[in-house]
């Protein structure tokens, strides 16, 4: 039974596949392809010729380099390619021949074929390719499954006017939003394009020219916007798509200014601050900005060149010239500010004049010689001296600074102050800032100073400290005295030294008490107020055999420094790294034997051994301190004096000569003595320059010098007449008010750049004080020459303090070398008599 029913199935099936009674006979895709070929012959006997019923195209677009245009060609029935040939569809892209070459559909069952067409450079169509027919068998011969040829190849074209070829990559920009002739510039690019079609629409209202990538193109509309098509060429009829670009045109000049107001503040280095009203324009542009110009009339032709031409102050409609540092405009001479609208497109109105103006007062002198005062790992506080007035006396000073780097200057906002010294707070540690400064004499604004770079020490315990000094020096007996009552006083704490344990010296030491203090190398000692230190390095008694050594405060660290050599060879430098620091010490920039020493690791120190005379440098990667001191035969100490940062800007006694160094090519100088005499020269990195004393020489006794250079030099004293030692002049900025002399002194000696009183507070060991007043007075009116005071006959006690209504600077020379102290009454020696020593102080 089962067997039958299969049978009958079969048989039902195979009736199905061979045609049955008689019906359309259709090929079936399920036999062989033999049979399937036999049944598209049989039906293709039973039809005419195959021919192209339709032609389609892929998705409307505009098509770019590389990618394809199909076509694609259905006949009515089933058709196939028999010898290979490849037949194509010529193309009409732009009036360039091109072919959509066959690629698939032969034999297939939907009756296709496919044709493709890759785009190529230079393509360009933008009104839609034309598709050409008839189509070319291009030597195919094609034909259906009874053999029979395609005998027509023409086809009914379809609408392409939507398939668009755009190559060219094309971009247009005006050269100028603005114009005021009568043409203006095109600015374009284009991938293979031969022609440009400019018009006032697209492909119209123009011309067609050679393709260049900055063309001229006539305004069409005066007094407008003209917006500019472009389309790039062929050369063979095709275009781009268009691509626009606008231009105002307006050749009519602004209306000339009115309402002009003068400010009479005029100085010798800045106009008078002129304000006018609003202008407006005649034509489209509309104003620009404002010029103004500074003329000895009220014309141009009194114009002051170059100082005072004509100078675009934006759209403001109130301004002035200035000259930076250099005046340029004289009293009692009647000036005038003029003053010109500028349109967009550069039309100029009529000059417009102020009425007569002269200087109101002279400008401060610019501020050259801004310096750091001391920095910490979150504070930086720079000084800067008085500047000449020229006759008008300082109102306040202002003050700029910024993250260096930074565009921004941000104003500090003290309020009105005659202060010089600021310290900004809250800063980074290790970071570079930008500072600078100018004076307004409640008139006229000085020039802003010079850039100053300053850099905010790390984040190590020496710097946090308020008063902290360490013993560079080596000094091993020392004295110290404290500035004001309850001073409790400690060593420090760390591994430089074995003193360094953080132990209490003193818990109560009073204004003008002395201590003995043990120490060695990089010894520190801090305390709750101020002090000052200094102590004796010593192999015997001679005035060669000895140094007075001066403790540095952080207000000497730095990463650069300079210093010079002048006898008893060698010279050894000692350096000490608060952070890990590689070290290098040049001649005039050039290599020293054994003047390298990298990777000195913080808390150490390294001395260097200097062999010739001469200039040098010292560079290093990390913060330092340094002394220096003359080692002739190994027992020698000669010259002994800490290395201060250098300044454009110094202080001092050249007791008896000046002896000066730079590290900057051509550097100029001017020094000034304190009895108003004065000399310039320039000296060069390397060389040792001399500046010879003035007045009695010798002891300090010598007149005060300040000098102004055009670069940063250092400068100290040399062969003050006994003690075979030197001492540094100090950067301006570092004058302080306080000092006080740690033992007793055979003379004291003072500089400053201001006059000022200076009071002296002298113990009588009983609590009291004997005070004397010590005048320093500026000898002829040039602001830049220094005052000076000088005592030999006091011989003042330990413990004297000397307190100024100004800054200023101190020199002493210690009487003796035994000096008692409240911890040490029968005295000891802790200092060097016959060395003239700086002071550091406070304020």
């Amino acid at each position: 039974m089962a067997k039958s029913l299969i049978l009958v199935i079969f048989s039902m099936i195979l009736i199905a596949c061979e045609g049955g009674s008689g019906g359309d006979f259709e090929p079936n895709n399920l036999i062989s392809i033999a049979d399937d070929e036999a049944a598209e012959r049989e039906r293709a006997l039973l039809t005419g010729a195959p021919f192209v019923q339709s032609i389609s195209l892929g998705g409307a677009a505009t098509y770019d380099v590389g990618e394809k245009l199909v076509i694609i060609a259905t006949f009515q029935k089933r058709t196939r390619i028999v010898n290979g040939g490849i037949p194509r569809i010529e193309l009409d892209i732009g009036g360039v021949t091109r072919y959509a070459d066959y690629v698939s559909g032969s034999g297939s069952q939907n009756f296709q074929f496919r044709f493709e067409y890759t785009i190529q450079a230079g393509d360009l169509d933008h009104d839609g390719v034309t598709i050409i027919s008839p189509w070319d068998a291009n030597g195919a011969e094609i034909e259906d499954y009874a053999e029979k040829e395609v005998g027509d190849f023409t086809f009914s074209v379809p609408d392409t006017s939507a398939y668009l070829v755009d190559t060219a990559n094309l971009s247009v920009t005006a050269a100028s939003t603005y114009s005021s002739g009568a043409t203006t510039t095109l600015n374009i690019s284009a991938d293979n394009a031969a022609t440009l079609y400019i018009g006032s629409d697209c492909l119209s209202g123009g011309s067609s020219v050679a393709y260049n990538t900055s063309v001229a193109a006539n305004i069409f509309t005066n007094n407008n916007t003209n917006t500019f098509y472009v389309a790039a060429g062929n050369g063979s009829g095709g275009y781009s798509q268009c691509q626009t670009a606008s231009v105002i045109h307006d050749n009519q000049a602004p209306n000339a200014v009115a309402g002009i107001a003068i400010g009479n503040d005029a100085s010798d280095i800045t106009s008078d601050s002129t304000s006018w009203g609003a202008s407006s324009d005649n034509g489209p542009s509309g104003i620009s900005h404002f010029e103004i110009a500074v003329s000895t009339t009220n014309a141009v032709g009194g114009i002051i060149s170059p100082e005072g031409d004509w100078t675009n102050i934006g759209t403001n409609t109130s301004g002035n010239i200035s000259n930076g540092a250099t005046p340029w405009l004289a009293a009692v001479t009647d000036y005038y500010t003029l003053i010109r609208a500028v349109d967009n497109a550069g039309n100029i109105s009529n000059v417009s004049a102020s009425a007569a103006w002269q200087l109101a007062a002279l400008s401060p002198e610019q501020i050259t010689s801004m310096n750091v005062v001391e920095a910490t790992n979150e504070s930086i506080r720079v000084g800067w001296p008085y500047p000449d007035d020229n006759g008008f006396p300082i109102t306040d000073y202002i003050v700029q600074y910024r993250l260096n780097g930074d565009s921004t200057w941000i104003t500090i906002n003290d309020g009105v102050s005659t202060s010089r010294r600021y310290t900004l707070e809250g800063l980074s540690a290790e970071t570079e800032y930008d500072f600078r400064v100018r004076a307004y004499n409640g008139t006229n604004y000085g020039a802003w100073s010079p850039t100053l770079v300053a850099e905010t020490l790390p984040n190590i315990d020496f710097v946090t400290f308020d008063y902290i000094a360490i013993n560079i020096g080596g000094a091993t007996k020392n004295a110290l005295v404290s500035l004001e009552d309850d001073n409790e006083i400690y060593y420090g704490d760390n591994s430089a030294s074995v003193y360094n344990d953080g132990s209490l010296i003193s818990g109560d030491l009073d204004r003008g008490e002395t201590l003995s203090i043990d120490a060695d190398d990089f010894t520190v000692v801090q305390a709750t107020k101020p002090f000052f230190i200094a102590g004796t390095l010593r192999s015997g008694g001679g005035d060669t055999s000895k140094a007075n050594v001066v403790w540095a405060t952080k207000s000497w660290i730095g990463k650069n420094f300079l210093f010079n050599h002048n006898r008893t060879n060698p010279m050894k430098v000692k350096v000490y790294a608060f952070t890990d620091s590689d070290v290098v010490v040049t001649k005039g920039g050039a290599a020293v034997a054994g003047g390298t020493v990298n990777g000195l690791l913080s808390e150490n120190g390294h001395v260097f051994t200097i062999s010739s005379y001469g200039s040098y440098e010292i560079n290093s990667t990390g913060f330092i301190v340094a002394y220096a001191y003359a080692n002739g035969g190994g027992s020698n100490y000669v010259d002994p004096k800490p290395l201060l940062p250098s300044s454009n800007d110094l202080v001092g006694v050249p007791s008896r000569d000046a002896k000066l160094s730079t590290d900057t090519p051509s550097t100029s100088y001017t020094a000034y003595h304190s009895n108003d005499q004065q000399e310039s020269n320039t000296f060069e990195p390397g060389a040792v320059r001399n500046i010879n004393q003035r007045g009695t020489s010798g002891l300090y006794q010598d007149e005060a010098l300040r000098i102004r250079a055009t670069a940063p030099i250092v400068a100290n004293s040399y062969a003050d007449a006994n003690g075979s030692c030197s001492s540094p002049l100090v950067p301006v900025a570092f004058q302080k008010t306080k000092f006080a002399i740690n033992v007793q002194a055979e003379w004291v000696a003072m500089a400053s750049t201001n006059e000022l009183t200076v009071t002296s507070y002298e113990p009588n060991g009983d609590g009291t004080f004997t005070t004397r007043t010590h005048v320093m007075t500026r000898v002829g009116s040039n602001n830049n020459t220094p005052t000076k005071q000088y005592e030999t006959n006091v011989n003042f006690k330990a413990g004297t303090i000397f307190e100024g209504t100004a800054p200023f600077q101190m020199w002493y020379e210690p009487r003796g070398d035994n000096h008692a102290t409240t911890n040490v009454p029968g005295g000891e020696n802790n200092a060097a008599d016959n060395d003239e020593t700086i002071m550091f102080g406070w304020d």
